[in-house]
């Protein structure tokens, strides 16, 4: 499920599968294919890829260096990048200045933007078949975002933790890199402590970088060549350097992923039912929608059940009440269920 070569050092640090996600089909877009205004929908020919992946300099290289014909579309995606100059740093490929600036204007959530904006779409989505150019190497983000789960909130905040562990992953990885081919220079210190606001003016007047021969140094020539030989070094990266190479916040990272893997691997405890938070996003004559731990994992019933489920759940318990079905069992899993463990619990 984790993109190339990140599967491999979370494995190792991890020790243990990560959990699957089966209801967040990408390939078969749920929100995509739920049109209209009662619920949060993606449009078809974006669904969640409104957003510029940032990626680090090995993953560039990695992308140049694979001469599969599959990803021959999500290369050239990624040599324009580079060729168009915008955010390309010894670090790797940035988010655009002013893509940032709409995106944070626009995007929003579900009631945004996201999702729904061709003017955000992915430089890497291949609008053909809407799947992802560079999928085997997507970044961090890209890799453990999903508009469902199933272990509800608990999933949720698992993959948001992962999420953390493989973004220190990326920077540790990608600054020792830099560091390793000579570029760990004052004027790249200096671009990560910068603001945003040179680099929009330089985006909207198309003009290059002011420190953009300090940055590069002997590479300026061959940036491809420098990714490409990130990628090498990073091949060579094992789980035990990853801790040298992240130190304490990677530590800090991995630990508490660990934690909430453990949580997101008990089996569903046994006890009393009671109602959890929810929303209710339409109510129609016969049928409702609902949401709790996410805008984006709705869940339909009729009305009829929803006050049968309302009139019994306090005396049903976990086992009783999974019997009424997988309504159930997805109003468990995304909290508008909960569980009360105490003197009843079975």
């Amino acid at each position: 499920m984790l993109s190339h070569p990140i599967d491999r050092w979370v494995s190792s640090l991890l020790e243990e599968a990560i959990p699957d996600e089966p209801l967040a089909t990408c390939a078969a877009c749920p929100l995509a294919e739920s049109r209209g205004a009662e619920r949060p929908a993606f449009d078809p020919t974006t669904k969640c890829c409104t957003y510029v992946p940032v990626l680090p300099n090995y993953l560039v290289g990695m992308i140049l260096g694979d001469d599969a014909v599959a990803l021959d579309t999500g290369r050239e995606s990624v040599v324009e990048r580079i060729a168009r100059g915008v955010e390309v740093t010894p670090l790797g490929l940035g988010r655009p200045a002013v893509y940032q600036m709409i995106y944070e204007a626009v995007a929003d959530g579900p009631r945004g933007a996201f999702g729904k904006s061709p003017a955000l779409r992915c430089p890497h989505y291949l609008l053909e078949t809407g799947g992802c150019g560079i999928w085997q190497y997507r970044n961090g983000v890209c890799a453990t975002w999903f508009c469902r789960h199933g272990r509800g909130d608990v999933g949720m905040r698992f993959w948001r933790q992962l999420r953390g562990l493989i973004t220190a992953i990326e920077s540790g990885v990608s600054r020792f890199c830099a560091r390793r081919l000579g570029l760990d220079t004052p004027a790249l210190a200096a671009r990560l402590n910068n603001s945003s606001r040179g680099q929009v003016l330089d985006e909207v007047l198309g003009r290059p970088a002011p420190d953009e021969e300090e940055l590069w140094r002997a590479w300026g020539h061959d940036k491809q060549g420098y990714y490409r030989a990130c990628a090498d070094i990073a091949s060579k990266i094992n789980g035990e350097d990853l801790l040298g190479i992240g130190g304490a916040d990677l530590a800090l990272q991995l630990s508490a992923v660990q934690k909430v893997l453990e949580e997101h691997g008990r089996p569903t405890p046994k006890g009393r039912l009671s109602m959890g938070s929810f929303q209710l996003e339409s109510c129609g004559d016969e049928h409702v929608l609902m949401t709790s731990y996410s805008p984006y994992d709705v869940v339909r019933m009729s009305v009829t059940e929803l006050a049968q489920l309302a009139n019994t759940v306090a005396s049903a318990s976990t086992k009783d009440a999974l019997l009424g079905g997988p309504t159930v069992e997805r109003l468990l899993a995304i909290g508008a269920l909960r569980v009360i463990a105490g003197p009843d619990a079975e």
